[in-house]
């Protein structure tokens, strides 16, 4: 999924259009809600990719923000969409990926186990991600930097405390961690969203 913002005629026209030719579902935004539109159209007929227009005005706080919040709820479904598949398919994966090598049905359900485990971190990988380009593209480096830390600190305290004893949990530790530094990071933007506004 990518975002092309001023995806007017021209330049912004030509990197959706790059996009959604290198495989890329495209969210194009732009004032001109009409011309919009028909870009999307365009595009998708070109590119037999998802085009979704978005009317926004980038010389607007307000605008700027919406278009922030959705793609951040774009990056979530499409993540999440992602994660259900991989959680739901594990096992047959797993001994796929494992069919050539002397592996039992215990260890396969171990690992399937592990992949369970690991799956909600993508989805807390792409919502941090997003949110931290966002923020710094707004020049506000310290959240990101200090939410990255979270995740870090809280999958090496899990991995440490379960590996022995419980090794099906290992992968819990990378989406407790990756969870919980997005939410961290989204309540630290919210709360330093008013006093930003004022900062400019």
């Amino acid at each position: 999924m990518a975002v092309v913002a001023g995806a007017g005629p021209g330049i912004g026209r030509a990197c959706a259009s790059a996009l959604a030719l290198s495989g890329a579902d495209v969210v194009v935004a732009a004032r001109n809600e009409e011309r919009l539109h028909t870009l999307a159209r365009e595009l998708e007929a070109e590119t037999g990719r998802t085009v979704q227009p978005l009317v926004v005005d980038l010389a607007d706080v307000a605008s700027c923000r919406a278009l922030i919040d959705r793609t951040v709820a774009l990056a979530a479904l499409a993540a999440v969409g992602g994660c259900g598949f991989a959680i739901l398919f594990r096992y047959p994966a797993i001994a796929l990926f494992f069919q050539r090598g002397s592996f039992t049905a215990d260890s396969t359900r171990l690992v399937a186990a592990v992949f369970l485990g690991m799956g909600p971190s993508l989805v807390g990988w792409t919502l941090l991600e997003i949110m931290s380009r966002s923020l710094f593209a707004l020049n506000r480096p310290w959240p990101p930097v200090i939410a990255s830390a979270i995740p870090l600190l809280l999958n090496v305290t899990l991995t440490l405390r379960i590996h022995s004893r419980r090794p099906e949990l290992i992968g819990l530790g990378p989406s407790v961690g990756l969870l919980a530094g997005f939410a961290a990071l989204f309540a630290m933007a919210h709360m330093g969203r008013q006093r930003w506004l004022k900062q400019g």
